[in-house]
This record gives structure tokens, C-alpha cells and sequence, in this order.
């Protein structure tokens, strides 16, 4: 199908059959004569932009042309689809910019036209003329409704060419007559819902077919229709699935759980469209400023150390120039990728808001309930730009060195276990270590500079395992349980029972001031008291797996998020709460020096005495500051050995577990200007 004869801007391109629930020309291929350079951003106006989904045409998205364009030099203008295969096309809708050029618009004549053969081998033609030109989807949805009624017959008598009326659930066309006298003797009639023909394009429309699409949802399992709707599963649901396998679960009538999650659906395109992409956008600018500023900053005083040795490649020239770098390469680098985050949360918000609107516009109840539970889940949020990315390194004088105290880390004491896994381990204030070795609670002190086991615990029935520990000082051991509901406890000489059961899957556990226990699960926080009652719960789509956590002095909840919510999934983030459930900040590895992984992949997580966070991941510790400035990071050039497991005893000092071959080594770290 090709489109010929003038200037194509900005055009959207429905193609449907008489059946009106498909538009057959979306995302089809497509190509055209040229393409159009937008001047405000030189982005493509590819042909591909006609048929994507998206009718709002115009130019002034800041993030790129969505609509289709060919260059304004040329005189043989065309765009043209490829549908694939044969059809019988009834209804083609054409829109044009809604921002501008309506009489250029008004200048296809014609355009395309639509042809259907007749019992007399006649041709009958309908084609869109001048007066025809469409302003908006709805009207040009009208206009192609208009031509489709002055081509086609009444599909009962086959003779009256006057079509004022289509069934939707016998998708029929009548005419005047048909419409009173036979089609209203149909077993059922009264119930079908008809509509005039030029109602095409408008809400009655869509509003009935998605009714009819909603009362003919077929069930997955059975040979029956579905009237019910299952929250807990989120899927359709007949009779015999309630039967079988749903009695228990939370139903509702179908229509009012579609209406539901459309108005649901309408709420957060809102929010996406009012909301969160302006937040995004504008975020974007100001990392860009930073990022501008921060490159020119590098580049004044890398100017002043070569203007300063007139230009010469002396050794301390070359020198200066390495310790600059080494200074400014962690920043920018951190400022690139906190660029990068918010780009792909807004080009992820986008691709959201592409599929509501597609979802809102089709005509299939289903599209709804299914876009829905994919579009709710993982809603990127408006976490803050950290705030030491506004900060620039400054030029480094002789006061300031002798002033600035580095923070340093120094193993002082390492002991062996016997052991090739630690999964969990904890200090008591008496200097007790207390480790969870595979199905096991051990107590471990220190005797002639040796590890000495004093009792073990068995967890056997835990199976299959536990996801994390911790320890209150009266010797009380907590352990999240791994594929269950359960948060367990047990003494030393006492059996394991259960102290609190909770809707979801437990993952990190944190014992505060041996008052209450903080419990992660997915997308959620609950404060107990030790008497197992719920104090707090925070429930958001801030984090999804919350694998490991604990406290500051401040009141902030500090959690290690497992991004995808798969345990085996070992990439993440720092998310800090405060004290009610609010977003603080963020961190995924910013400005880290020593770190051979891609992507941020946190193990554990403790905070010191002045409120410092150190994290570890698989060979480098991060610490930062108790508002998310990072510090610095250790690793092997720093004397810190690959690993797992970090904890603060009372004394202040870092506790180090290094695992390799057989034998586990626990490392005593003293903590140095920090």
C-alpha cells in the first residue's frame, strides 16, 4: 500500500477490516521517499514512526520525533507499508499533526483508496477528498466509518446500500430496516449491543467491544468462559477453576476488576506522563550541567599544572598530570553513570507509557488486564542525584594535604576456621563469634589466638536453608527462612521455634540495639518488637529483595537490594530509608576504583560508630558517608583479601571473612581516620 502525490508530515496509519479489532498496520514494515531531520534535535523522522501505536503527532518531544517525515526538497514524496499478506481492507484512518500543518493535511486528494468487488463484478471505490481531511484520530476514525457506510451493502438483505448500523456481537452491518424487522427476531437480540455507524471513532465504540471481548474471555484450562477475576493469581478465572484450584482466593466479578485496573492504568499514565518523566528530564539536564562542569574544572587545573612547568614533560609534571587523574577519573566516572541510570529510567517510563496508551486504544479487554500487571511491576521512582556528585575535586595545595587524614584500613589479627563456607556470621558485645556453617549454629571464642568451638546449634530442619542471621547479645539466634513465610529463633540447649510468620518470603534480618528485629522482604520492611509484635511496616517499589540490612545511628534502615529479585541474581544497590519508610538515597557503585565487575554486586552491609557504611562486594569494600557521599574503596592494592562477610565488633573493629579452598580465614581490621 503506497501513499503518493504530496508532502508527508507527520502522519498515523490505521489499517482495519470490518471486524473493527485489529488495526493490521501496526509496527508492519514500512519505508518512505526521505526522512526529515527535526531541526530541534536532529533526530530521524523515521516511517516507522507512522505506524508505531502512538497517534499523538507532532515534532516537540524533547526526547525525539514521534511522528514520521520526509524532506521538504524533494517533488516525488511517497510513504509506503508492507502488510504481509493479502487482505480485505475496509477502513483505512489517516492522522495528521496535531500541532500544525492542518492545510497541509488538507492537501491529500487522493490519498489511498479502498476497493471491494460487488456480486455485478463492479467496482466500488471510496477514497478520502478535501473535504474529508481528518484533525484528529476520532474524526478520521468518522471519516473512514463515512466511506465504509457509502460502500458496502446491508450484510442481511444484501440489497440497501444505506449500512447506518453495526452489531457488534453478530458483526453485521444493517441498514434501517434489517435492524427493526430481522435482526430483532434473533434468539438473544436483546442483549446485542448495536451502534450507528458514524459513532466509529468515538468511546461507544471501544466501551462495547471491550464489554463483548470482556464477556467472551475464554479460560486457559476449560472448555467455559470466565466471569471472575482472581486477584491473588491475577488472570481470569471460570467456574470450574474456583472449584478447583481458587476457593480461597480473593475474586471479583470480571467487569469490575477490568474497570478497575483501567482506571488504574489511566491513574499511572498520569502519574508517568505528570510526574515522573518531567522528574526524569530534568534530572538528565542537571547531570549533563555537572557533567559539562566537571570536564572543564578538569581541564583548567590540568592546564595550570602545564602552564606552571611552561609546558615541559618533566617527571613532576607527568606525575602532577597521573595524581589529577587518579583524583578526577573515580568522579566523573560516578557522574556518567548516574547519567546513564537516569536515561534508561526514562527511556524504561517511556516504553511504559507507549504500552498504556496502546492498552487504553485497543479494543481487547485482555490488552488491559495483561498490560497492567506488566506495567505496575518495577515503576522506576524518583530517587534524588546523589548529592557528592555536585562536588568537585579542588586543587590540591600543600595546607590541604596536610590536612586531609585518608581513611585506612590494617588487618592487625587473622584466624583460621576450619571450614570451607561461612554463610552468616555475627559478633556478641563479649567478643563471641557466632556462624551459621551450612546447616549448623556454631559459637566460636578466641583462646591462645585460636578459634575454639564452645556449642553448636542444629538447624537441619530449616530446609532448604535460611537466607540470613543475626544475633541479639542474650544469645538469641534469628534466621530468616529460605522459600517459606517463617522468621525462626533459637537459644544455645533450645529448640528451634518459630517467632513470627509474615505474608512473604524473609530475607534480611538486623537485630537493633537488642530491642527490635528489622525483617526485609520483597518490596517491604517490618519492625518487630522481640515479643514478636509488628511495630512498623513499609511496603514500596523503592527495592525489590532486600537481601541483607541493618541500622545507623541516625535511625536509617540500610538494605542491600538484589535488583531483579532473584537470589541467584547477585547484582544490586544500596537503598537507605529513614526511620518512617522514606527514600533517602541510593548507591550502585559510583567512582569505584578497584572493582572488576560491571556491575555493582553488594554481599553485606554494617555501619560504623560515626555513622560511615561499608559495604562489600566481591573483591573491593566500599565506605561512604551516612548521606551517600562515597568516601573511598579497599582492595587488594589496599591490603584488603576478596570478602564475603563484614561485620563491626565492639570495639570498633571490622571483621573480614576470606574464603579459599578448604580453610576460611576471619581477619580483625582496625579502622583508621574513620
Amino acid at each position: 500500500m503506497r501513499i503518493t502525490n504530496y508532502w508527508i508530515t507527520s502522519l498515523s496509519f490505521v489499517v482495519q477490516t470490518f471486524a473493527f479489532r485489529e488495526n493490521i498496520a501496526l509496527k508492519k514494515d514500512t519505508t518512505q521517499s526521505s526522512t526529515y531531520l527535526f531541526w530541534s534535535n536532529q533526530q530521524p523522522a523515521k516511517s516507522s514512526l507512522s505506524n508505531d501505536g502512538n497517534r499523538d503527532q507532532h515534532d516537540d518531544d524533547p526526547d525525539g520525533p514521534v511522528c514520521s517525515h520526509t524532506k521538504l526538497d524533494e517533488t516525488d514524496y511517497w510513504w509506503a507499508i508492507d502488510l504481509g499478506q493479502e487482505y480485505t481492507i475496509n477502513i483505512i484512518t489517516i492522522c495528521g499533526r496535531v500541532d500544525c500543518c492542518d492545510t497541509i493535511t488538507a492537501a491529500l486528494n487522493p490519498i489511498v483508496e479502498i476497493c471491494q468487488d460487488n456480486e455485478d463484478g463492479d467496482d466500488n471505490r471510496g477514497s478520502l477528498q478535501m473535504d474529508d481531511v481528518a484533525s484528529s484520530t476520532s474524526e478520521a476514525e468518522a471519516i473512514a466509518g463515512k466511506m465504509a457506510q457509502d460502500i458496502i451493502k446491508c450484510q442481511l438483505c444484501d440489497a440497501s446500500k444505506n449500512v447506518k448500523w453495526k452489531c457488534v456481537d453478530c458483526s453485521l452491518h444493517l441498514c434501517d430496516e434489517c435492524k427493526t424487522k430481522r435482526h430483532s427476531k434473533f434468539k438473544g437480540s436483546e442483549d446485542h449491543v448495536i451502534f450507528q455507524i458514524n459513532q466509529l471513532g468515538t468511546s461507544v465504540v471501544t466501551d462495547a467491544m471491550r464489554m463483548l471481548d470482556l464477556k467472551n474471555i475464554q479460560c486457559s484450562f476449560h472448555d467455559e468462559k470466565c466471569s471472575l477475576y482472581c486477584d491473588d493469581c491475577n488472570r481470569p478465572v471460570c467456574s470450574l477453576c474456583v472449584l478447583e484450584t481458587h476457593q480461597h482466593h480473593q475474586l471479583v466479578k470480571i467487569d469490575e476488576a477490568f474497570n478497575q485496573q483501567l482506571t488504574k492504568l489511566k491513574d499511572l499514565k498520569e502519574k508517568i506522563e505528570n510526574d515522573l518523566l518531567p522528574f526524569y528530564r530534568e534530572n538528565i539536564k542537571v547531570m549533563n550541567r555537572i557533567l559539562n562542569k566537571g570536564l572543564d574544572t578538569y581541564e583548567e587545573q590540568k592546564q595550570k599544572i602545564l602552564h606552571k612547568e611552561k609546558g615541559a614533560r618533566d617527571k613532576a609534571t607527568l606525575e602532577a598530570i597521573i595524581e589529577l587523574d587518579k583524583r578526577w577519573t573515580p568522579k566523573i566516572e560516578a557522574v556518567l553513570t548516574e547519567l546513564q541510570r537516569l536515561q534508561m529510567a526514562k527511556m524504561d517510563l517511556k516504553e511504559r507509557q507507549s504500552e498504556i496508551n496502546n492498552a487504553i486504544q485497543l479494543r481487547q479487554a485482555t490488552s488491559v488486564f495483561q498490560t497492567f500487571l506488566r506495567v505496575q511491576k518495577n515503576l522506576p521512582v524518583k530517587s534524588e542525584i546523589p548529592r557528592h556528585l555536585f562536588n568537585f575535586p579542588s586543587e590540591k595545595t600543600p595546607d590541604s594535604e596536610s590536612t586531609v587524614k585518608t581513611p585506612e584500613l590494617k588487618i592487625v589479627k587473622t584466624y583460621k576456621y576450619a571450614s570451607f563456607f561461612i554463610s552468616n556470621l555475627n559478633v556478641l558485645k563479649n567478643g563471641t563469634f557466632v556462624i551459621q556453617d551450612n546447616a549448623k549454629i556454631k559459637y566460636l571464642v578466641v583462646e591462645n589466638s585460636e578459634l575454639k568451638q564452645i556449642c553448636t546449634i542444629d538447624i537441619e530442619e530449616m530446609h532448604p536453608g535460611c537466607n540470613d542471621m543475626t544475633v541479639t547479645d542474650d544469645c538469641t539466634v534469628y534466621l530468616s527462612e529460605c522459600r517459606g513465610h517463617d522468621v525462626m529463633c533459637v537459644k544455645k540447649g533450645m529448640k528451634l521455634k518459630r517467632f513470627a510468620t509474615i505474608a512473604h518470603e524473609p530475607h534480611g534480618l538486623h537485630a537493633k540495639d537488642n530491642e527490635t528485629l528489622v525483617v526485609g522482604f520483597i518490596s517491604g520492611v517490618i519492625i518487630f518488637n522481640l515479643q514478636g509484635r509488628q511495630l512498623q511496616k513499609f511496603e514500596m517499589d523503592t527495592f525489590l529483595c532486600p537481601e541483607k540490612l541493618t541500622t545507623n545511628l541516625n535511625g536509617d534502615i540500610c538494605i542491600i537490594d538484589r535488583s531483579s529479585g532473584d537470589p541467584d541474581y547477585m547484582y544490586g544497590k544500596i537503598v537507605v530509608l529513614g526511620s518512617k519508610g522514606e527514600l533517602k538515597w541510593t548507591y550502585s557503585g559510583h567512582g569505584i576504583e578497584n572493582s572488576s565487575e560491571d556491575e555493582f554486586s553488594p554481599f553485606c552491609i554494617v555501619t560504623t560508630e560515626k555513622g560511615n557504611i561499608l559495604t562489600s562486594e566481591s573483591n573491593t569494600i566500599h565506605m561512604l558517608s551516612k548521606d551517600g557521599k562515597f568516601i573511598r574503596s579497599f582492595g587488594e592494592k589496599q591490603g584488603i583479601p576478596s570478602s564475603n562477610i563484614v561485620e563491626v565488633n565492639n570495639n570498633g573493629q571490622l571483621i573480614l571473612v576470606e574464603m579459599s579452598g578448604e580453610i576460611s580465614k576471619i581477619h580483625i581490621v582496625d579502622l583508621i581516620n574513620i
